[in-house]
């Protein structure tokens, strides 16, 4: 009899049962395929290990090398299973912050039920992304730093200190949250009368917890491993992002800034993930409980204001991206910290609301919140069937399988490189194929592997990429380039070949327009196209789309010119790709 009761209270009170539920769903809409380029590189490394890109998420690769054991159908299917568990412990975890904070859990369990179901929160807790682990870590510094928290004094001190650590070892954005734990520390430090001890013992706790990046120094290296790291300095330039410009850059191509376009596309991402009406009493509650909270906790409130702004507003107007098109899916996954923190307010805004809910019994409004959000994951699960589908993956493997032997491709995005090395190294397709991603050419360890592939760099020369595509050529290797290696478009004749364009010798002649359309036909004819087809909005899928159907308007338009019925044809092929 005990023992149902606290599983009840486990199921009802505590989140267990929406968790649970949650979970269920993550796992069926956990994808076997890569999504995009960065789920990509964690699947890999997680799968046979290696540096990830700066800073170099050191606890997320650890867990998702212990996680490798996991039942999936692919290394990226196994990711996302071992995200799916983080994501479920997460919820948990939120919704005991909630009712340390003082929100009841029929509030709690309603509040966390809308943020699970929100589109972000279901895309990232579904497939290989540090912000599954980054939530939970925030979700514990939230639960550890409330006045009615778990642990008191000393304990306080060092679990912060401990988080805290941990949480800078999987994701630098982790420091945003400062504000609420140095609360939880001071409350900490006050309930004990050793002070000096407990604060020294705290930062001892927190060096405990950035440990995790000495595994950066032990992993083995790969082909998408981001160099092998051997020295501290090594390391600490790594951490610090030094690769990227340093930890205040956010794209390492610069760029201008975006202010106002990345603050509204913030503001759309919240008014979705918290369906508007709950988002302004989210945000009523947080401005009216840090001016006064009637608890005694307004300075709690205050900081968790504060964490929200820098976290939120503050991160965002740091972009140097137009949130448009893929940059915008790039973006998109920092705003899931700021959704998250307001899961707080908003269950106190729910409260007030529903303050006699309870009359209808604790198991009924449960069940209640449960619907509510598998009727909200239901909403979403079209877009994220568009965002799951194999449409990626098959998109670069169709760019491999169509070159001819010993092939290279200059290319500057981040699927050409690392979900070509996925499925390279996990899949054993094409492994003769060697993608350079122009970007990382500066970087010595990625020179000195580029080498091992018999691509040879003359530091002498002022246009290493024209050096280098012409002594490939004369060597006899073919020589393929993306629209990003503009110098190389210019220097060379070219012609487009699928995604993307042929360098032809210096020997040989460009082939005729018809000859171009009868080899693009073919390789259409060879691609593997088992998956619905993007719309305008579906990732980075929706971009290499528009680049098949940009590609088949070049060829048209040629076709066109020369008055050729194949032209009919090109337009009917650039029509079938574009996104609708």
């Amino acid at each position: 009899m005990i023992k149902s009761s606290r599983i009840a209270s486990v199921l009802i009170t505590r989140g267990g049962a929406l968790a649970l539920v949650a979970f269920a769903i993550t796992l069926w809409i956990a994808p076997e395929q890569v999504p995009d380029g960065e789920a990509a590189e964690l699947a890999i490394l997680g799968d046979l290990g290696g540096v990830a890109h700066p800073p170099g998420y050191p606890l997320y690769l650890i867990y998702m090398r212990l996680t490798s054991w996991l039942p999936g159908a692919t290394p990226a299917h196994t990711a996302a299973i071992g995200n799916a568990i983080l994501g479920a412990v997460q919820l948990l975890v939120l919704h005991a912050a909630c009712r340390a904070w003082g929100a009841r859990p029929l509030a709690a369990t309603a509040a966390v039920a809308i943020y699970a179901a929100g589109p972000l929160v279901m895309r990232y807790h579904s497939q290989a992304e540090v912000f599954a682990l980054n939530g939970l870590l925030i979700a514990g510094i939230l639960w550890l730093a409330a006045k009615q928290g778990p642990l008191r004094g000393e304990r306080r001190v060092i679990a912060l200190g401990l988080v805290a650590g941990l949480g800078i070892a999987n994701h630098h954005t982790c420091v945003l949250i400062a504000p609420v734990g140095l609360y939880g520390a001071v409350l900490g430090l006050r309930e004990t009368s050793a002070r000096v001890r407990a604060a020294c013992v705290g930062l001892v706790a927190l060096c405990v917890g950035l440990a995790p990046y000495a595994y950066l120094l032990a992993t083995g290296d790969n082909r998408q491993s981001w160099g092998t790291i051997d020295e501290l300095r090594q390391l600490i330039a790594h951490f610090l992002r030094e690769d990227y410009g340093g930890a205040s850059t956010f794209a390492s191509g610069g760029g201008d800034l975006h202010p106002m376009a990345n603050l509204a596309a913030l503001g759309y991402t919240l008014g979705r993930a918290w369906l508007w009406i709950p988002l302004l009493g989210a945000l009523a509650v947080l401005a009216m409980r840090a001016w006064r909270s009637p608890d005694g906790t307004t300075w709690g409130w205050r900081m968790l204001a504060m964490s929200w702004l820098l976290a939120g507003p503050v991160l965002v107007l740091r972009f140097n991206l137009e949130p448009v098109g893929f940059a915008r899916y790039a973006i998109e996954r920092f705003h899931l910290m700021p959704a998250l923190l307001l899961v707080l307010p908003a269950a106190f805004a729910i409260d007030w609301v529903s303050a006699k809910s309870e009359r209808l019994g604790v198991a009924a409004v449960t069940g209640v919140a449960i619907v509510g959000h598998l009727a909200l994951a239901i909403l979403a699960m079209p877009r994220l069937a568009q965002e799951r589908s194999p449409a990626l993956e098959r998109i670069m493997e169709n760019l491999i399988t169509s070159m001819p032997p010993d092939a290279v491709i200059f290319a500057d995005g981040d699927a050409p490189n690392t979900v070509v090395n996925y499925i390279q190294m996990t899949r054993n397709i094409r492994p003769d194929v060697t993608v350079v991603k122009w970007r990382l050419v500066p970087a010595d360890w990625y020179r000195a592997r580029l080498v091992q592939r018999g691509i040879v760099f003359d530091r002498e020369s002022d246009k290493p990429s024209i050096e280098i595509a012409r002594k490939l050529l004369d060597a006899g290797r073919p020589v393929f380039v993306d629209l990003s290696m503009g110098n190389l478009l210019e220097t060379f004749a070219a012609y487009p070949y699928g995604l993307v364009f042929r360098v032809v010798p210096a020997n040989e002649k460009r082939p005729s327009i018809q000859e171009v359309f009868a080899i693009n036909k073919r390789l259409v004819e060879s691609y593997k196209t088992d998956y619905p087809p993007p719309g305008r909005d579906d990732g980075i899928a929706s971009v290499y789309h528009e680049q098949y159907a940009h590609v088949w308007r070049i060829i048209a338009k040629a076709l066109a010119a020369e008055h050729d019925p194949d032209a009919a044809w090109a337009l009917a092929a650039a029509d079938t790709f574009a996104p609708k």
